[in-house]
Parts: structure tokens; C-alpha cells; sequence
């Protein structure tokens, strides 16, 4: 499974540090993340409050490029950006008629094939991790992943978007 990383314009600017200690965690464990290759801006600040295709073919063109390099799935460790590309992903793969116009739009065939996951999943993922943590932290720590990473409910399918219970079991494994 090829796992491919979306930065997203803040983490190569104001969050330089959290994509930085990303890295090196990969590093630390053995996990390629490659870029996702020609990355643009997903629009999460503005877009898809000036325009619905914008919005959609923003993050639409990311996620074609993403399959186009094949990977299966693409990480988005920023909250905004994994919220805009997770509905993108969602409403294109509900109507044909629009994922075939944002395709046009974006000059690229996007398929729906590489899934969208955030932070947290990618690292309840990596064998062994539980106890890495265990080696380096002596207290307990405290999560708070913010309202988009399980928001909205129908496209993320959280068991509960106010306090998300399989959230704290991706997290109990940390």
C-alpha cells in the first residue's frame, strides 16, 4: 500500500515544525510518505465559500494527481485540509454526473480510489507504535483532534460526532 503525503500550504509555511516532526516519525518507522506530486492549495481557507466547483475541483485535482502516482491513500494532517478533501472525495463519489464534471474541469480523471485519512489513523496504523510512545512519554496525554476531523458525520462515519468513542479506540492503541 502506497501512502502518499498532502502538506497542504501550511504545513510549508506556519506549521513548518508539525510537518517537520511528521517526517521524522515516519522516518523513525520505517514509512516512506513521498508527496503527493504537483500539490495545489485545497481551498479550505475560502473556496468553498466563493464556490462550489472550486471547491470541489481544488481538492479533486490533489486527489487525481494522488492516484495518478498511485497511492492508495493520501494523509492530510491539517484538520481544514483533511475536512475539505474527505467531502470532496464523498460528494464526488455520490454523483457520477458531478465527479464527471469536476474531471473536466481539472483536465484529470479523478476515480475516487485513494482514501482520505487523517493523522491519527495513519499512526493507529503503524505496528508497535504503542509502546514507542510508552518508551518516551511517562504521563498520560491528553488528545483533542478538533471538530473537522470528525465532521461532517455522514462523510467521516464516526459513531458519534460530538464525542467520537472510535476515535478514543484508534487512540487507546497509542
Amino acid at each position: 500500500m502506497k501512502t502518499g503525503f498532502y502538506p497542504g500550504c501550511s504545513m510549508k509555511g506556519s506549521a513548518r515544525e508539525y510537518s517537520e516532526s511528521l517526517l521524522a516519525v515516519a522516518a523513525a518507522v520505517g514509512r516512506d510518505l513521498p508527496e503527493v506530486p504537483d500539490w495545489n492549495c485545497c481551498g479550505a481557507t475560502a473556496a468553498h465559500n466563493l464556490d462550489r466547483d472550486l471547491a470541489l475541483a481544488l481538492p479533486a485535482r490533489i486527489l487525481a494527481a494522488a492516484e495518478k502516482d498511485g497511492m492508495d491513500e493520501v494523509l492530510v494532517p491539517c484538520a481544514a485540509c483533511y475536512s475539505r478533501l474527505s467531502v470532496t472525495r464523498h460528494e464526488l463519489l455520490e454523483d457520477e454526473a458531478l465527479r464527471q464534471r469536476i474531471s473536466g474541469l481539472i483536465e484529470a480523471e479523478y476515480r475516487g480510489t485513494a482514501r482520505v485519512i487523517n493523522i491519527i489513523e495513519w499512526l493507529s496504523a503503524i505496528p508497535g507504535l504503542e509502546n514507542m510512545v510508552k518508551a518516551l512519554f511517562s504521563r498520560k496525554v491528553a488528545c483533542y483532534y478538533g471538530c473537522l476531523m470528525v465532521r461532517p458525520a455522514g462523510v467521516v462515519k464516526f459513531d458519534r460526532p460530538e464525542d467520537p468513542q472510535s476515535m478514543g479506540l484508534l487512540m487507546k492503541k497509542i
